[in-house]
């Protein structure tokens, strides 16, 4: 990688294998596949682990981004202009039998993803990056 968006949460390890900056602290991450349904390697259970480490260790906007550099751009691009440009809500659910619901809000605004916030603010104000 040569810097810009996709250095912010990732990094390439000594044999030349992309991973996330927030591994160790986010297990679920590597087994995440969305839309694969039946092959999905995360067991539903795990799914609160897996939001409540997204929140607390990362700054990946959605479960979807922590994919692959390429899904963690394209749900920030999505997630941003729909959020901070179109100025609409965005939030997930998650519902346990017996627990109250949990409320995962849109991480724009907050401290967990400056970075890319300020990455995207410049982008959208400078698109051709003349």
């Amino acid at each position: 990688m040569s810097g810009g968006f996709p250095e912010i949460s990732w990094k390439v390890t000594a044999d030349n294998r992309l991973v996330s900056r927030h591994d160790a602290h986010f297990p679920e991450r590597t087994r995440i596949r969305a839309y694969a349904f039946e092959k999905a390697e995360l067991p539903i259970s795990r799914a609160p682990a897996a939001y409540a480490n997204l929140v607390n260790h990362s700054d990946f906007p959605t479960l979807y981004a922590c994919e692959s550099p390429w899904e963690d751009f394209a749900e920030s691009f999505a997630t941003y202009f729909h959020v901070v440009i179109d100025r609409r809500p965005w939030q997930i659910i998650i519902t346990e039998e017996g627990q109250p619901d949990r409320i995962i809000g849109s991480c724009w605004g907050t401290p967990r993803c400056r970075a890319k916030e300020q990455f995207l603010d410049r982008w959208f104000a400078n698109p051709t990056g003349k």
